[in-house]
């Protein structure tokens, strides 16, 4: 259960962390 919810944080971190960088480089993403 503490390794799937290790896991969904570090997902989530790095989709945000993509988007971030997406939305601030490439403004069409």
């Amino acid at each position: 259960m503490l390794f799937i919810m290790a896991a969904s944080v570090c997902i989530t971190a790095v989709i945000g962390i993509v988007a971030y960088f997406g939305t601030t480089e490439d403004t069409t993403y």
